[in-house]
């Protein structure tokens, strides 16, 4: 009986087992086809990512038209100023690219090209930004003048840079409370030297010439050699910002240059000043266009760039950037601008 027993209870003991050995067999199973999906979904993506990199720079983007108001008489493009005015844009989801000459005056080019486009205006709302960059939009729009028609809206803001972009036009308009005006160069440097020796900070310097580096820029004497040196090159580059106003908006130099110290107006002072040539909102920016044009109910438009394939493109650039996989890129702090100083 003893004996029996004891095969009866090894009997019952493997019964109570079986159905954990499933469970856990289950398990398994369970997971290594989670693995598997995961390991699929990661190695797709990673290879689409890998295929779109292979790609670069010879990736097409493209560019579609949106319809922002339906009409019969022709096309207006309307072409975002928006933020600060640089030659390239980061091409970063995670950051604002600010306001890129490169991909403005591409859709400058495509309207022109368009038969169908009586003209452009240029939605602006920036402080300004890189003096190269802005100088290239600005004459941009001089030469498609002479083809088409130009109007510029001034929205929150359109200073410095800004006002010489809109100088390119053939009509500016203003909400009143815009921001504008502030013509004028800036070029900022900072010398470190005395908070490298407060926190025992010691550099040497190798250089081919006086002002080659930081150093050369920073004398005793405010009057110095190396001050005229870079002052030189914020007047010039102030003085062809006024005689850019000057040719695109047909002034006189002495009253360009008398407005042109640095101030800002609003939108409704620049109209007194002749800066602008009338405040309003939008929809009086398209009316100036189509009494330009001769012509009423224009189809207005924008293009819109990018697409799935240019987003992801973008969006391992941004990654891979983040991991240190792509070459850095230089970045020097000595820049001149047309900027508004806030």
């Amino acid at each position: 009986m003893p004996k029996s027993s004891k095969v009866v209870s090894s009997e019952s003991q493997n019964l109570n087992q079986a159905p954990e050995g499933k469970s856990n067999r289950g398990c398994w199973i369970l997971a290594g086809i989670g693995c598997a999906v995961f390991v699929l979904v990661v190695g797709g993506i990673v290879g689409l990512i890998a295929v779109v990199a292979a790609l670069g720079s010879d990736l097409e983007t493209s560019v579609d038209e949106k319809v922002i108001e339906e009409g019969s008489g022709g096309k207006i493009v309307v072409i975002d100023v928006q933020g600060v005015i640089v030659e390239e844009s980061s091409g970063d989801i995670f950051s604002a690219g600010g306001a890129s000459s490169a991909e403005i005056i591409d859709q400058i080019d495509r309207a022109e090209s368009d038969s169908q486009v009586k003209g452009i205006i240029i939605k602006m709302n920036t402080p300004g930004g890189e003096v190269v960059a802005s100088d290239l939009i600005y004459r941009e729009l001089l030469d498609f003048r002479k083809k088409k028609k130009v109007v510029t809206w001034m929205s929150g803001m359109g200073a410095s840079g800004g006002y010489l972009i809109a100088a390119g036009s053939d009509k500016i308009v203003a909400h009143p409370s815009t921001i504008t005006g502030s013509i004028g160069t800036v070029l900022q440097v900072s010398n470190l030297d005395e908070l490298y020796e407060k926190i025992g900070i010691e550099y040497r310097t190798f250089k081919s010439g006086e002002f080659k580096d930081d150093s050369g820029i920073f004398d005793e004497d405010p009057n110095g050699e190396a001050d005229v040196i870079y002052q030189d090159i914020v007047d010039e580059a102030y003085n062809s910002f006024v005689d850019s106003i000057v040719e695109g908006r047909g002034m006189d130099r002495s009253q360009v240059e008398t407005l042109a110290d640095g101030r800002v107006y609003t939108g409704q002072q620049a109209k007194e000043n002749g800066l602008v040539d009338d405040v309003g909102d939008f929809t009086d920016s398209v009316e100036v266009m189509e009494e330009l044009v001769g012509k009423k109910n224009l189809t207005i438009v924008e293009y819109t760039s990018g697409g799935f394939w240019a987003s992801l493109y973008d969006y391992q650039s941004s990654v891979l950037d983040r991991l240190n996989v792509l070459p850095e890129q230089n970045s020097y702090g000595l820049g001149i601008y047309y900027l508004l100083d806030m």
